[in-house]
């Protein structure tokens, strides 16, 4: 019980770490994407 709780928790945090990192990949690509048009 005690390795599967564990296990669980783990699992939920490298979800949560993918997640996130994807999230801020797209938000940089998108940020970079609209910058020449704040410059400008």
């Amino acid at each position: 019980m005690e390795t599967l709780n564990i296990s669980g928790t783990e699992l939920r945090k490298t979800i949560w770490a993918v997640v996130l990192g994807i999230a801020l990949l797209k938000l940089t690509d998108a940020v970079l994407a609209l910058l020449p048009l704040f410059v400008r």
